[in-house]
């Protein structure tokens, strides 16, 4: 290899490729080019007049390129073939530097490509007077710019040697099958997974309203390699909508053909989506597998949510939940509530009054409000997956559902525990496989069932409630669609509704029987559209007001009066996501079942309704100076769906902590009302309690919020030290007044030193606020000289000079006086004569009781 020194006269950019030299006629599979230097011998892809194709082989000798697939459209002379870049969409390109070589004098400037990490530094664009200086390189087939004087080479992490990558192989035959789909509904999308396919494949993702559709162009969404799509429009182009299933098929294909299509799925939206996935199920590997970036403020997998501030700074909250948040920008909060612990460092540069609140201040952030649903836990075990049908026993203890298992069982899970009693069915002609519901009347279950031994016709047993026992049975006929039916009753006679086809278009039609014989009392045709399978039942009124028919499928509950109309407005939403398998009217409220092994409680609100919602902190009034409550928080507007349950969740009362203040606000109360009502007490926690739920609201409540009338020595504001002694915290303060730091409010023993000792009252100190030193007690002189230095004060309580004070002493006829001097030393001293006379004999005690200032 040799090189070479210049400087640049121009940099561009040209596409790799050539032109056609010869015509190419429809159904072509050759084509001829100029050079096809540029093409990869091993076959890849290539454009041709806004068309992406693959090819397959080049030859050299012939200057010819092999395609995959014979052409669509004929081509002429000079028409542009582009080698394609299938990974990156976009058309493969080169940059190339003209170079006046150092001490060329004329001539034409050398063409050299740019290497790929040089780029970045050289713009495309002629240089006027002499550009950059290069250094080329020549290995003895091309002339490469590989080092730019002054610049250092960029890597963007975009180019791979194509010398590193595996080879290749073009496929040779259609994928043999088209992958599997698994769709989750989320509020205004679905969200598609599919199995893995080869390389080579793409996915064709189909969507229609039909069940059993056939995949064509008007049922083509996308063509992708990704086997993940998060679909939002139909294929012509209007938005996905609520309470409509949607049913999704694959057809994987490659450059020779396509697969079959895949095996049906199906999903609706879900508008609770978002609170109820997990986020591993989301789409692991889509979403947060890289960054969603909105201007410069973006969501990483790694760094989470980074906002970068336009005069500095970072606003950053990791997604790991560990690592500290951090706001390094200039922040303004208009209101701060700090839950747990608050930490501040650095220097305060500007403070405005610090309050210290007496009583409690009214909650200032507004609640936070879903629905949802209770559910019981039903301890299923392998070979239950599939229950079918939904009722209690007549004690009402016990949920009973039906499925096969080498025989007709009946599973009976208590309504407290979930515990599961399973009992199988005794009699003739138990071969029901896959029961279809189970429903009672008084103490006699009915189940509904498939009899494969009977040429598959369908049969209702009559079972015992007290033996199971099989006890008899009569056939159910009716026209079918193949729809699995559902079992009821209205109360008096069994009722069966299926899918079937009524004057050539398929509706619900709902029959009831007498319970012993099966005999045909009434028929009903519902206007329902779709054929389903149905899952579950309910003839009667319950809390409509009217006569209602509710039927089931896997996901949605649907409602339809005595004559068969629809009634939309008293459909509701399945609980949860797992399908529906049973539904039951327990005389209060409605319960399904799911595939999941959950029992399912739905509200009694038959409507739905949009409402306000607040709360407030309050005292409980346990044994103290009277009730205590703070004004509501802001209200927060909710669409309550018909028969979800209203989730209430908002901060943790401030006072939680206080159990022994009986006027502490350590508990909430929350209001509900209509919106255009005002809010009315719905819920009274238990202490502590931040989440709870509220089934129907109370119209009749009359109690509101009111102002706060929390007392101003009820629960003062306070700043306290986490360091305490037997009398609390070492430094405290609070909106009562009340102050103690540690030597200035309390009293400290004093150590006592040379031959003295501590009488009684005990030699103590302390300071007070002003910074003034008090002493106080007595100490006993003993056998100590006069002048001796009785103890030493710390640091912080001692004179800028000796004090001299004259003290009372004992025996009553002495006097003697102490010098408290500048390095904390304190030394005692009789007074008058020290010998001699018996009127002023020596102290024997000291009282220290006195006053001096530190400053």
């Amino acid at each position: 290899m040799t090189q070479e020194r210049g400087h640049l006269s121009a940099v561009d950019q040209r596409w790799d490729g050539d032109e056609l030299t010869a015509a190419a006629l429809v159904n072509a599979t050759v084509l001829t080019v100029g050079d096809v230097a540029d093409f990869d011998e091993e076959g890849g892809w290539l454009r041709l007049n806004g068309v992406i194709m693959p090819y397959l082989t080049i030859d050299d000798t012939l200057a010819t390129i092999t395609l995959a697939n014979p052409l669509a459209a004929a081509a002429a002379v000079e028409d542009r073939v582009e080698v394609w870049d299938a990974d990156n969409s976009q058309p493969v390109t080169e940059y190339v530097g003209h170079v006046i070589l150092d001490g060329q004098e004329d001539g034409d400037p050398v063409e050299a490509s740019i290497d790929h990490a040089l780029v970045p530094l050289l713009t495309q664009t002629i240089r006027t007077e002499g550009g950059e200086s290069v250094v080329l390189d020549w290995d003895g087939d091309d002339l490469r710019i590989v080092k730019v004087d002054g610049k250092q080479p960029i890597g963007d992490a975009t180019y791979i040697d194509p010398d590193t990558l595996p080879d290749i192989t073009l496929p040779t035959a259609p994928p043999a099958t088209s992958p599997a789909l698994t769709v989750t509904g989320a509020p205004n999308a679905l969200i598609i997974r599919a199995d893995e396919v080869a390389a080579s494949t793409e996915i064709e993702y189909h969507i229609s309203t039909t069940d059993g559709f056939i995949p064509s162009g008007a049922t083509l969404s996308v063509t992708t390699r990704a086997t993940v799509y998060v679909l939002e429009k139909l294929p012509d182009g209007s938005p996905l909508q609520l309470d409509t299933t949607y049913y999704l098929r694959a057809v994987a294909k490659n450059i020779i053909g396509s697969a079959a299509a895949g095996t049906q799925a199906f999903a609706q939206l879900d508008v609770d989506a978002v609170r109820t996935v997990v986020a591993a199920e989301v789409v692991a590997g889509f979403i947060l597998a890289g960054r969603i970036q909105v201007g410069v403020a973006y969501i990483d997998a790694e760094e989470g949510l980074v906002i970068p501030q336009p005069g500095g700074g970072t606003i950053t909250l990791p997604v790991d939940g560990v690592t500290p948040a951090q706001i390094t920008a200039h922040l303004i909060a208009r209101s701060l509530t700090v839950e747990d612990n608050a930490n501040f460092y650095g220097l305060t540069q500007l403070f405005g009054t610090v309050r210290l609140a007496n009583g409690v201040t009214n909650p200032t952030q507004p609640a936070g409000v879903s629905r949802t649903w209770p559910n019981l836990v039903i301890g299923l075990v392998s070979g239950q997956d599939i229950l079918y049908g939904l009722t209690d026993n007549s004690a009402g203890t016990s949920w009973l559902s039906t499925f096969a298992f080498g025989g007709l069982w009946i599973l009976a899970a208590d309504k407290t525990t979930g515990g599961v009693l399973n009992t199988q069915v005794t009699g003739t002609n138990l071969n029901l496989f896959q029961p279809s519901g189970i429903t009672r009347l008084s103490s006699t279950y009915y189940v509904l069932g498939q009899d494969l031994a009977r040429d598959g016709r369908w049969f209702v047993y009559i079972i015992d409630g007290g033996t199971f026992a099989k006890t008899g049975e009569w056939e159910y006929t009716q026209e079918s669609t193949g729809k699995r039916p559902a079992i009821g009753n209205d109360g008096t006679n069994v009722a069966i509704a299926r899918w079937n086809t009524v004057s050539g278009t398929d509706r619900i039609v709902v029959r009831t029987f007498t319970p012993a014989t099966g005999a045909i009392q009434t028929t009903t045709t519902c206007n329902s559209p779709t054929p389903k399978d149905l899952t579950g039942l309910f003839v009667g009124t319950a809390d409509f007001g009217a006569t209602r028919i509710i039927a089931t499928w896997s996901q949605a509950v649907l409602a339809f009066n005595s004559s068969g109309g629809s009634q939309p407005t008293h459909a509701w939403a399945r609980a949860a996501a797992a399908p529906v398998r049973g539904l039951y009217w327990d005389g209060t409220r409605f319960h399904h079942l799911d595939t999941e092994g959950n029992v399912w409680h739905y509200s009694r609100r038959p409507t739905t309704a949009t409402v306000d919602v607040a709360y407030t902190w309050y005292d409980g009034d346990a044994g103290g100076t009277g009730t205590h409550e703070t004004m509501a928080s802001p209200l927060t507007s909710f669409s309550w769906s018909n028969r979800s349950w209203l989730s209430v969740e908002h901060p943790p009362a401030p006072q939680v902590a206080e159990t022994s203040n009986p006027d502490a606000a350590d508990q909430s109360r929350g209001y509900v009302a209509a919106t255009g009502s005002a809010v009315r007490l719905q819920a009274t926690p238990a202490v502590g309690t931040r989440t709870y739920t509220i089934d129907i609201l109370d119209t009749l409540s009359a109690t509101a919020p009111a102002s706060n009338n929390f007392p101003p020595s009820a629960v003062p504001g306070t700043f306290e030290s986490a360091a305490t002694d037997a009398e609390g915290a070492l430094t405290k303060l609070d909106g009562a007044g009340f102050a103690r730091i540690k030597g200035t409010d309390g009293w400290d023993n004093l150590t006592i030193s040379g031959l003295y000792t501590a009488g009684s009252p005990t030699p103590q100190y302390r300071k007070d606020p002003v910074g003034n030193v008090h002493l106080r007690g007595q100490i006993n002189v003993n056998t100590a000289a006069d002048g001796d230095t009785a103890f030493t004060l710390p640091t912080g309580y001692r004179p800028t000079g000796t004090t001299r004070r004259i003290n009372d002493t004992l025996p009553l006829t002495s006097q003697g006086r102490f010098l408290i001097n500048s390095d904390g030393t304190v030394t005692l001293h009789r007074r008058g004569q020290t010998t001699g006379s018996p009127s002023d004999p020596a102290p024997t005690q000291f009282f220290i009781d006195c006053v001096f200032s530190t400053y």
